[in-house]
């Protein structure tokens, strides 16, 4: 079993559910996930837990939100 961490930002709500879908699929095939909104994650997240990290935000105007760009870097 896999910890997943998935890590999203939406803006009209439809990466959220694409990361729902994610979580969904990880716990059928057996994993560990966690789904996060980029504006609600825990304080102290720690990434180096996980066995693997997932980061989707929309795309408008050929750039993602500076609140997930921020968290990338």
């Amino acid at each position: 079993m896999a910890r997943v961490l998935i890590i999203f930002d939406t803006q009209e709500g439809q990466t959220e559910k694409i990361a729902s879908r994610m979580s969904e699929l990880a716990v059928q095939a057996g994993h560990q996930p966690e789904a996060y909104d980029v504006d609600h994650l825990p304080k102290n997240l720690q990434i180096e837990p996980y066995d693997a990290v997932f980061v989707g935000g929309s795309i408008h105007m050929a750039k993602h939100s500076p609140r997930l760009e921020q968290f990338v870097l």
